[in-house]
């Protein structure tokens, strides 16, 4: 059984810093349509604070997808970005008062947790992050569709390229 976690993070009601669980939320709508090999599982989540609150949700996934608002990355409003493994760019994947997430992972891995050993990061441009709403400005808002379809592809990718390894 291959595992695939993807994980839409973000804050509910500060506008663009939705843009993680919305994209998640739209993936979940498309997870149906997929074509993926025999033995693929894919769970969709969403989390509003990272760090040591997704080791229990991706523990046991082989893979994870991340898609979030970029906040250090310079991007426009609604541009989207692949960012590989230690990618730190929300408030979300570290703090001051917590671990980052990819620290909290090896912390699982190191205590014997089986954490997905390969991770990817989708950034989203964001333009408000401070404004209390539950909707994301327009450039944002309509990044949503395109991303929840690049997730899809990657998605897909990973689950051929693992049931390609493990089959042959």
């Amino acid at each position: 059984m291959i595992r695939i976690a993807v994980l839409g993070l973000g804050n509910g009601v500060l506008s663009d810093d939705t843009v993680g669980l919305r994209v998640a939320e739209r993936f979940d709508a498309l997870r149906a349509g997929l074509d993926l090999p025999a033995g693929v599982e894919v769970a969709v989540m969403q989390d509003e604070a990272g760090g040591w609150d997704v080791l229990d949700e991706v523990e046991g996934f082989d893979a994870l997808v991340l898609v979030d608002a970029s906040t250090l990355v310079p991007m426009a409003p609604g541009e989207m970005r692949w960012h590989e493994g230690r990618a730190l760019f929300s408030p979300r994947l570290g703090g001051p008062h917590s671990t980052d997430l990819f620290t909290a992972l090896e912390f699982g891995r190191k205590n014997g947790l089986r954490m997905p050993d390969e991770i990817h990061v989708l950034g989203i441009g964001v333009e408000d992050v401070q404004t209390f709403s539950e909707n994301c400005t327009p450039a944002v808002r309509e990044a949503v569709e395109p991303a929840a379809r690049r997730i899809a592809e990657r998605v897909t990718e990973i689950a051929r390229w693992r049931a390609g390894f493990a089959g042959g």
